[in-house]
């Protein structure tokens, strides 16, 4: 499958160009000047930006919200009656802006410079929103001939690992893909898998006593440090030999710890929070077993209290890498000049909503994903252009004939 057999891969490039030209940097300034910070995640300045976008370019679309602070925006093209339906999806909430003092540009201003776009969410994941919005476009001044339809998906509460964003659009029936694209950092490489997540709660109990006299009580704060330790040391280096396709090993760090209220006196309570990555192949029941078990035994041994808890799990998964998606998505590639080449996630997408229900899946987009959650992050202007092009061209290629 040729993206020049199904479409003019030439008009439609041509097209893209020239809506990236007008239209590109413009998104970009709208999306990263829209405050969505999660917390609290309100993604209601995004959204508008985008429909005034859309209003202007006579685009239609509708806006769905399970919570009124937590719109989702959904574009189509084509009709669902007439084939396959492919989701391009992308999130407008990010993480916060940090300190303010270590970033070298205004956060909420796109600052471009040295062929870089920088600002709060350029790279994860505004940029992605912006080339699927062009990409969008694009193929309906081109009058893309599509048998199927294409919906963009621009959701909310994906941060926070949440189910408010394309989780509800999947749960209400408002998306149906066979096909689902997850723009992303990825740097343009291609993801079929990722990792899942426990995060696994230890609450550790001791016995109070006054400070002055602290073998008097249980310092369950001390055993709590006690038994993070062991499990750092014990079962991190087995986890990091648990492997599996296109994704770092299995791993576990402890990111919250909570206890104690007063220094005069022997905390009689602590807890911390495990975040555990899991490859393919593994489960967060099994997982949570696992930190169960050793922190059972620590405690039998060293005679205090622990219960283990899961905050939240979500399954890994592993898609098929030679999917039709994939063939689309990697052919558009060298149409426009890129190597297609396999990347390794270290994130959770929202195609974790779909990845169980048999629909194919790639992960795609513009920028480094290690370098999205910090200060000064940014994304080359010119990978936000290429994601466009492939991201037009694949849905041309991949929605303009019949299925085999």
């Amino acid at each position: 499958m040729t993206v020049g057999a199904i479409h003019s891969g030439e008009l439609l490039d041509r097209t893209v160009h020239e809506v990236v030209d007008q239209h590109l940097a413009d998104l970009l300034g709208r999306l990263i000047a829209a405050d969505s910070q999660t917390p609290p995640g309100d993604c209601r300045a995004a959204v508008r930006a985008c429909a005034a976008w859309l209003d202007a370019e006579r685009m239609t679309y509708e806006i769905v919200a399970d919570d009124e602070r937590l719109p989702n925006l959904i574009v189509r093209l084509g009709d669902a009656r007439r084939g396959d339906e492919l989701c391009w999806n992308a999130h407008l909430d990010t993480v916060r802006a940090g300190d303010r003092e270590a970033w070298r540009t205004d956060p909420f201003k796109a600052t471009f410079a040295d062929g870089r776009v920088y600002g709060l969410g350029a790279a994860n994941c505004k940029a992605s929103a912006a080339a699927q919005l062009c990409a969008a476009l694009a193929l309906a001044r081109a009058r893309a001939p599509l048998r199927g339809e294409l919906v963009l998906t621009l959701v909310a509460d994906e941060e926070s690992l949440g189910s408010r964003g394309t989780g509800h659009l999947i749960e209400t029936g408002r998306v149906r893909p066979r096909y689902f694209l997850a723009g992303g950092p990825t740097g343009n490489r291609l993801i079929h898998s990722e990792r899942g997540l426990l995060w696994a709660e230890v609450a550790v109990s001791g016995s109070a006593a006054h400070g002055a006299v602290p073998e008097e009580g249980r310092n369950a704060v001390v055993e709590s440090a006690r038994l993070m330790l062991e499990l750092v040391e014990t079962l991190g280096p087995a986890l990091a030999e648990r492997r599996g396709p296109e994704v770092p090993p299995s791993s576990l760090n402890v990111g919250v710890v909570r206890g104690g209220e007063s220094p005069n006196m022997v905390p009689p309570s602590c807890s911390f929070v495990v975040d555990r990555r899991l490859v393919p192949g593994e489960t967060p029941d099994a997982a949570l077993a696992e930190i169960a078990e050793l922190c059972g035994r620590s405690a039998a041994r060293r005679g205090f209290e622990v219960t283990v808890s899961a905050a939240r799990a979500v399954e890994p998964y592993a898609a098929d890498p030679d999917s039709r998606l994939s063939r689309a998505v990697c052919d558009a590639c060298r149409y426009v000049g890129l190597d297609p080449e396999v990347g390794q996630s270290i994130a959770i997408s929202d195609a974790r909503f779909v990845a169980h229900g048999g629909v194919e899946i790639v992960g795609f987009g513009p920028g480094d994903g290690r370098a999205s959650h910090g200060p000064n992050e940014s994304v080359p202007v010119a990978e936000a252009r290429d994601a466009a092009r492939v991201l037009a061209l694949s849905a041309a290629a991949l929605l303009g004939a019949e299925a085999p």
